[in-house]
């Protein structure tokens, strides 16, 4: 590894990495820059607006790991990240979160409506617990239903749902509000 090893890039630097190939710059600049920091720098100066992003070694501040902490497990996608951490990629974010061992809590489908929601509320507590949709249906053997099986339907299979809420300790209870 050369002396070089993270000192800033000089001009005359940056010229041959963007005029020759990696292999080239490399022999041109005479073993100063590794093979590998050729090819990220050549990234760099391509699409200068993701090179900004990772110009630090230490990107990542205390406040940014705050903000991960605090809205990284109830975001519905990593990419909703991107209003509290805008100088940060998704790619980033994901490997942050990896890193820091946050997952995202999954908080339902907003996309279901009617019966379809008993059964987005059992996939919400088989998450709570730790409990994969694959497991839930080989322990109710109701074969996909809540890993996908209940998207392909119009009406939900409530002998699968009533088993699914027996499972966690639950009872299924209708509340007429009659007077």
């Amino acid at each position: 590894m050369g002396s070089n090893q993270f000192a800033p890039w000089s001009e005359r630097e940056d010229r041959i990495v963007a005029r020759h190939r990696p292999a080239v710059a490399t022999r041109m600049l005479a073993g100063k820059r590794t093979y590998k920091a050729i090819i990220q720098r050549r990234f760099d100066l391509k699409h200068p607006s993701e090179a900004k992003v990772r110009s630090g070694r230490h990107c990542w501040s205390p406040e940014d790991v705050a903000q991960m902490r605090a809205h990284y497990p109830i975001v519905a996608h990593a990419s909703d990240m991107k209003r509290y951490l805008p100088e940060h990629t998704v790619k980033q974010i994901i490997g942050k979160a990896h890193q820091l061992g946050l997952k995202r809590k999954y908080m339902g489908d907003p996309r279901l409506r009617g019966q379809h929601e008993l059964v987005d509320q059992v996939r919400i507590r088989a998450k709570q617990d730790g409990i994969s949709f694959q497991k839930l249906d080989r322990e109710l053997k109701s074969g996909w239903y809540f890993q996908c099986g209940y998207q392909d339907t119009k009406s939900v299979n409530l002998r699968h749902v009533a088993a699914a809420v027996a499972y966690f300790g639950g009872t299924l209870v209708i509340d007429w509000h009659d007077r």
